[in-house]
């Protein structure tokens, strides 16, 4: 007898392990203030008769607002977490933030918990973070988290978190389709 093992048998776990997770790249701004002041410009350019010319000293003007928003460029690599890394996070900041429920036995809000939540996912997703210039960051812990979802504009905090998002719609639609593929095929 050998310990050999069977061609049409394997491991689950070890075939698991070998699938790599899904990846991708976000690019937003972070300077709030020059992506003000380059829309305070597009207004002047807009305000122009259609068809006029734009003036040099005004699409001077355009050029160097676009490039100091352009100066604060960032680009996050986000992954996707697997069920159990999720899985793990809910339930630490379970332990810390237990849910407590009201007298109707609906769960009561905390913002506290949210925020963990959302700040240990984020530190978890954001494989790293490149400026324009080349620079990255990759130890992005809890704190650098926080510090990210509070200090950078709205629309650059929803951009992440819509890329963040997106990862896990495509793979489920991605699965979907071949689930019902298969089951059709079969």
């Amino acid at each position: 007898m050998t310990d050999a093992q069977d061609p049409l048998e394997f491991d689950i776990l070890a075939e698991l392990v070998g699938y790599s997770r899904q990846s991708e790249t976000v690019t937003v701004f972070a300077d709030e203030r020059a992506a003000y002041e380059l829309q305070q410009v597009l207004k002047e350019v807009e305000s122009k008769p259609e068809g006029s010319k734009i003036p040099a000293a005004l699409n001077k003007r355009l050029e160097a607002a676009k490039q100091a928003v352009k100066k604060s460029q960032l680009t996050f690599e986000v992954v996707a977490l697997t069920r159990d890394e999720t899985q793990d996070i809910k339930s630490e900041v379970l332990r810390k933030f237990p849910i407590k429920r009201n007298a109707l036995g609906y769960p009561e809000p905390n913002d506290q918990r949210d925020a963990l939540f959302a700040n240990k996912l984020w530190a978890a997703q954001i494989v790293s973070i490149a400026r324009a210039d080349g620079a990255t960051q990759s130890d992005i812990t809890e704190e650098v988290a926080q510090g990210i979802r509070g200090r950078l504009p709205d629309k650059s905090v929803e951009a992440v978190q819509a890329k963040i998002d997106q990862l896990s719609e495509d793979a489920a639609k991605g699965l979907d389709f071949i689930m019902t593929d298969t089951d059709f095929l079969s």
